[in-house]
């Protein structure tokens, strides 16, 4: 659900600027670096996913929970990065005057990149796991997703 809501933020933030400064004219280069901008949030929080999950030890009491407050950590992390793109693409609309399109488009395409990169489906609930049992660890946190959906 957080993610849903987090991700949801950033089209709705493209279309306050859109009222805020409402200059329709679409320039080939402002579109091409907003949406750059708005894929790089994304595309960092991919590459730093495996960091941001440590694994557990084998010893460790309570792996289930244990495991769960890490993915919950990470997933705020990957959050805050794969959103970090669509801000500045709106904080850029301002300085550099950007038309309401280019900043519209790459605060969307930053939000297609939250869902893709940070929602708890399957696999990533899956590599997640991988990760966290990396030392042994039995950390059967994708089965019990499964288990309340």
């Amino acid at each position: 659900m957080m993610v849903l809501a987090m991700g949801m933020v950033l089209p709705i933030i493209g279309v306050m600027f859109w009222f805020i400064h409402p200059h329709l004219v679409v320039e080939r280069n402002q579109l091409l670096l907003a949406i750059g901008i708005g894929a790089a949030g994304p595309v960092l929080a991919h590459l730093v996913s495996r960091s941001v999950v440590p694994p557990l030890d084998p010893d460790v009491e309570e792996p289930l929970r244990a495991g769960m407050q890490r993915l919950q950590s990470a997933t705020f992390t990957q959050i805050s990065l794969a959103e970090a793109g669509g801000l500045v693409v709106f904080a850029l609309g301002f300085a550099l005057e950007f038309g309401a399109i280019p900043v519209l488009a790459g605060t969307v395409v930053a939000a297609i990149g939250v869902f893709l990169v940070v929602w708890p489906g399957r696999a990533r609930l899956q590599r997640v796991r991988r990760l966290l049992e990396s030392r042994g660890a039995y950390c059967p946190i994708d089965e019990l997703a499964e288990q309340r959906r």
